[in-house]
Parts: structure tokens; C-alpha cells; sequence
């Protein structure tokens, strides 16, 4: 399940998530990326981020997971960094306790969990939406490792452009293959995770289309869609728009 033979300082989910239709037209590349954490990059992985452009870095680790991790050399570029702790925003009620994981999650569950976190979390996705959509350069977007987090702020992203749900099913399914590698930082970075904590979790420390399928389809049946969840909850038509005239 993890792939030690990865570097751990090399990103193994990163992605531009340009290259997609949306109602609005095709988005374009080099625009916005997702990533797995990028605090332990090393000198010629950031070289890599810069010769992209980057003018932005959105984390959405808990302030617990940034402060034993750091932020790594892209805190000594001339960078904007945002960090929007999701989880803590949230609460305890609302998060992962390692109580829940002596049971094995399915994809049900996670979903689950991803429709409560983007409904108790909108006004800070929201905040994260408006900062891409205001910065005026190339913008990249993590957490730990690149999947719950990182992904409902994608599929926010999508939703808010008119992107298919089988396009925003399979940008987020695209993570399982990198898994291996990603498994391979997170046990370095955060020494909890070991090889068979991950295998007992299940669908927790997966990427299968089934979780962000009934992501979607809770928010549907609760909320109409993401879209309509981030617009009740500080995104405005004007963010939107102008989110629409820089990704496309």
C-alpha cells in the first residue's frame, strides 16, 4: 500500500485542473493546481512550483498538522500564502477522530463526511474560492495528502464552473493511483500513520469514485448542489464571474 521507494520530497498528487469543459468553456492550464503537501518539497521541486508561476499557496491543513510540519522553502519565495483550516473550522463534532478509525470507512461513509465538511465548512471554502478567484497569478491548493480536503475544494471549484459530475468523479478518482506515493510522505510527515493503520481504514485512506458520487448526490438531495451551497455561504455572483474570466 505504501510506496517506500517514493521520495519524500517530491509531490506525488499534484495537478493542473485546467484542460476540462465547464458551461463557461473549456478552463485553461497553468492556472490553478492541487497537490499533496508541498512542506517538504525539496530545492528542485521548488524550482519546479516557481517555474510555474505560482503567485499563491492555499493550505488547508489544521493549524495543529502545519505547525509540526511547517510550511517547507516555499515560505522564503515571494508567494501569498492562505491558510484556511478547514477541519478545526468545523469542530470536533464534525471531524475524524481516531476513535472512528478502529472501524473500517466505505465509500457511504465518506461521502458522508465530505457532504457535512462542505456544508459546515462553505463560508471558509468560500473564502478559498475568492482568493483564486481575486489573485492574479497561477494559484495551488493542498492539505496532507491531497484528497478530502483538497478534494471537495475541487469539486467546489468545478461545481461553481458548470463542470460535469463525471469530470469532477474523476479528478478526484485520479488520486487512488498516486496513493502508493502520497502513503509514503504522510508516514514520514505524520508518524501516526503507519502502514496498517491505513490498510484498517478502508475507504478513508482511498480515492474511489463511489465517495465523491455520494458526496454529490447528499449535497443534491440536501442543497440542491455545491454550487448552490457556496453561493448560500459567501461566494457572490461576482466571484463567480470573475472566477469564470480568470480560469477560462
Amino acid at each position: 500500500m505504501i510506496d517506500n521507494s517514493h521520495p519524500i520530497t517530491k509531490l506525488a498528487n499534484l495537478r493542473d485542473l485546467g484542460g476540462v469543459s465547464s458551461d463557461y468553456g473549456d478552463l485553461r492550464s497553468g492556472l490553478l493546481y492541487r497537490s499533496d503537501d508541498v512542506a517538504n518539497i525539496d530545492q528542485a521541486q521548488l524550482a519546479e512550483l516557481l517555474d510555474l508561476g505560482l503567485g499563491m499557496v492555499i493550505d488547508f491543513r489544521s493549524k495543529a498538522e502545519a505547525e509540526a510540519v511547517g510550511r517547507g522553502p516555499l515560505a522564503a519565495e515571494a508567494v501569498d500564502y492562505l491558510h484556511l483550516p478547514v477541519l478545526d473550522f468545523i469542530g470536533e463534532d464534525h471531524n475524524v477522530g481516531q476513535e472512528d478509525l478502529m472501524q473500517e470507512f466505505t465509500n457511504e461513509m465518506l461521502g458522508t463526511w465530505y457532504s457535512e465538511v462542505l456544508h459546515k465548512a462553505a463560508p471558509m471554502i468560500s473564502e478559498g474560492i475568492a482568493a483564486v478567484a481575486e489573485h492574479s497569478g497561477p494559484v495551488l491548493f493542498h492539505c496532507a495528502i491531497g484528497k478530502d480536503r483538497t478534494g471537495i475544494f475541487a469539486s467546489s471549484i468545478y461545481s461553481l464552473l458548470g463542470v460535469s459530475e463525471s469530470d469532477i468523479v474523476r479528478d478526484f478518482s485520479k488520486t487512488d493511483d498516486n496513493l502508493p506515493k502520497i502513503l509514503a510522505r504522510l508516514a514520514h510527515s505524520q508518524p501516526f500513520w503507519t502502514e496498517g493503520t491505513m490498510r484498517a481504514t478502508g475507504a478513508l485512506m482511498r480515492a474511489q469514485p463511489e465517495a465523491m458520487q455520494t458526496m454529490l448526490r447528499l449535497v443534491q438531495e440536501r442543497s440542491g448542489s455545491v454550487a448552490e451551497v457556496l453561493l448560500a455561504n459567501g461566494v457572490s455572483e461576482s466571484t463567480r464571474q470573475k472566477l469564470v474570466a480568470k480560469l477560462h
